[in-house]
C-alpha cells in the first residue's frame, strides 16, 4: 500500500515539474512574441505619422493650386463665376439633369463636399445660362465652313402642336473617317418654325444658309419629303438621298399593298390586342410605328425568328398564342432576306460613305437571286437607286449619305421638351446647338462659357424668337382666358 502511495507522489511530482517547465516555455514564447509585436506597433506608429505628414502636405498643395485660373474668373454682370456656371451647364447638357435636377445636385454637392456656399443658382438662372450658351453656339456656326467644302442635312420635324420645325445641319462634305456621323461632327446652322413648309420657303432657308457660309454647299442630304425635294431642286443644289429612308421607301412600294404582308401585320396587331392583359404579354411582338413602318421592320422580323426558334420550349398557352405565325412563313422568310440585304447596305454606306468603292460592295450584296418575285423586284430597284447615287459623285469623292444625326437631335428635343404640346417650340430649342458641341468621346463642351454669358443678352434671344419661332400657344391661351 505504501509503495503505491510513493509511486503516486512521485508521479504527481513529475507531472508538476513538467507542467511548470511547459508553462515557463510558454511564458518565454509570449515574452518574445510581445517584444516582436511591440516592435511592429512602434514601426506602424512611425509609418502612420509619416503618412499623416504627407497627407497634410498634399492638402496644402491642393488648396494652393485650386481650380484652373479661367474657372475662377468672374462673369461681368453675373453673381456666379465661370466654374459654377460651367458645372450647371454640364450637369444639364452632359449629365442629363433637368433644370430643377441641376439645383438638387448642387445642394447635395454643397453639403457632401463641404463647399459651404451660402447661395446656389436657381432653376431659372440655369435655364437662362443654357439659352445664352445655346444662342452663342448657334451663331458661331456662321462662316464656319468658309475655308472648306461642306454639306447640309435638312429635315422637317413632325408636328408639335400646330408648328413644324425645319432644321439645317452643316457637316464636312468628305467622309474622311470611315465612321458613321455623330452629333459631334455636325453644326446647327438654322432653326425655324412655320405652320407648314413649302418648296419656296425651303429654298429661301437654303439660300440664307449658303450666304452665311460664303458659298453653296457641295450637296444636301434629305429624306423623300416632297417639299424638301422640291425646295432643294428649286435652290439648284445636288440632293443625296438618305439611305435609310430610301431603302424603306423602296420596300414600302413593293410590299405595302401585298396581301400577304397586310395579313401578317393584321395578325400581329390582333395578337397584341387580344393578349395584352394575359400572362403571355411579356412575349408579345414589338410595337409597330404608325408612320414609316418599314423603317421599323427589323425588330419585328427578329422577334418572329426568336419565337420560332424557341417555340418548342414555350408553354402550351404560349404556343397556342403564337401558332398563327406558321401561316405566314413565306412572307416572313421573304422579309427576313429583305432585312438582311438592307441592313448590310445601311451599315456599309453609313460607315464607309457614298463612293464608287462602297457602291460596288453594296451592289455585290444585291447579287442574291431569290425565289420570291417581289423581293427580286425590290433588289432591282435598290440597284437602280445605288447607280443613280454614284452618278452624282465627283471623281474620288466620298460623301455622307445618312441623316440619322438630325433624327437624333429631333429625338433629344422631343424627349426633353415640356410634355404640354401647347408650348410648341420655344427658345429652349437652342439647347440643341450645345449637343453638337460635345467633344467626341468626352464629357466636355467645346465652347467659351464666359464670353457667351457676357456677350449674349436676353433681348437678343427674344428678338430671335420673334423672327424664327411662332407665338407660344400657352401665352395665347392665358391672354384669351384672362379677365
Amino acid at each position: 500500500m505504501s509503495v503505491n502511495i510513493q509511486q503516486k507522489q512521485l508521479q504527481d511530482k513529475f507531472n508538476h515539474r513538467y507542467t511548470v517547465k511547459k508553462l515557463r516555455g510558454r511564458v518565454c514564447a509570449l515574452e518574445k512574441s510581445r517584444g516582436s509585436w511591440k516592435g511592429k506597433y512602434q514601426n506602424s506608429q512611425q509609418l502612420l505619422k509619416a503618412l499623416e505628414r504627407e497627407n497634410k502636405q498634399l492638402r496644402q498643395q491642393l488648396s494652393s493650386v485650386g481650380p484652373p485660373a479661367e474657372h475662377s474668373l468672374p462673369i461681368a454682370g453675373h453673381k456666379y463665376n465661370v466654374l459654377m456656371v460651367s458645372i450647371c451647364i454640364h450637369l444639364y447638357v452632359v449629365g442629363g439633369c433637368s433644370f430643377r435636377g441641376v439645383v438638387s445636385c448642387l445642394q447635395y454637392l454643397n453639403s457632401a463636399l463641404g463647399w459651404h456656399l451660402t447661395s446656389l443658382p436657381s432653376k431659372s438662372a440655369v435655364e437662362t445660362w443654357v439659352k445664352k450658351l445655346g444662342y452663342f453656339s448657334f451663331n458661331q456656326g456662321e462662316g464656319r465652313f468658309t475655308d472648306k467644302e461642306y454639306a447640309l442635312i435638312v429635315d422637317e420635324c413632325m408636328t408639335i402642336g400646330d408648328e413644324r420645325m425645319l432644321m439645317v445641319l452643316g457637316v464636312e462634305a468628305e467622309n474622311t473617317t470611315a465612321e458613321v456621323l455623330t452629333t459631334a461632327d455636325a453644326d446647327v446652322l438654322h432653326i425655324e418654325v412655320q405652320k407648314s413648309w413649302k418648296a419656296d420657303q425651303i429654298k429661301r432657308v437654303l439660300k440664307e444658309v449658303a450666304q452665311t457660309q460664303g458659298k453653296a454647299p457641295k450637296y444636301v442630304i434629305s429624306d423623300s419629303n416632297n417639299n424638301l425635294v422640291a425646295g432643294i431642286k428649286a435652290a439648284e443644289l445636288c440632293r443625296v438621298k438618305d439611305v435609310g429612308h430610301q431603302l424603306a421607301l423602296l420596300a414600302e412600294r413593293c410590299y405595302k399593298k401585298d396581301d400577304r404582308y397586310i395579313a401578317f401585320m393584321k395578325s400581329l396587331g390582333a395578337c397584341t390586342h387580344k393578349n395584352i392583359m394575359k400572362p403571355v404579354a411579356y412575349l408579345l411582338p414589338p410595337r409597330q410605328r404608325d408612320h414609316s413602318r418599314f423603317l421599323n421592320l427589323t425588330p419585328t422580323i427578329d422577334w418572329v425568328l426568336a419565337i420560332q426558334k424557341k417555340y418548342s420550349t414555350l408553354t402550351r398557352e404560349e404556343q397556342e398564342c403564337f401558332a398563327f405565325l406558321q401561316e405566314h412563313n413565306e412572307i416572313v422568310k421573304e422579309l427576313e432576306t429583305l432585312v438582311v440585304i438592307t441592313c448590310k447596305i445601311n451599315k456599309h454606306l453609313k460607315n464607309s460613305g457614298l463612293s464608287t468603292e462602297s457602291i460596288d460592295v453594296c451592289l455585290s450584296y444585291c447579287e442574291t437571286v431569290t425565289p420570291y418575285e417581289k423581293l427580286n423586284k425590290f433588289i432591282e430597284t435598290v440597284k437602280t437607286y445605288l447607280k443613280e447615287e454614284v452618278s452624282k459623285l465627283e471623281e474620288q469623292a466620298c460623301w455622307h449619305c445618312s441623316s440619322d444625326v438630325i433624327e437624333s437631335l429631333f429625338g433629344i428635343f422631343k424627349y426633353r421638351k415640356s410634355p404640354n404640346k401647347l408650348y410648341g417650340v420655344t427658345s429652349y430649342v437652342l439647347y440643341l446647338a450645345l449637343v453638337t458641341r460635345k467633344l467626341a468621346g468626352k464629357v466636355v463642351l467645346d465652347i467659351d462659357i464666359k464670353s457667351a454669358q457676357e456677350q449674349v443678352f436676353l433681348s437678343k434671344i427674344k428678338e430671335w424668337e420673334v423672327n424664327y419661332l411662332k407665338e407660344n400657344q400657352v401665352l395665347r391661351r392665358m391672354k384669351a382666358l384672362s379677365n
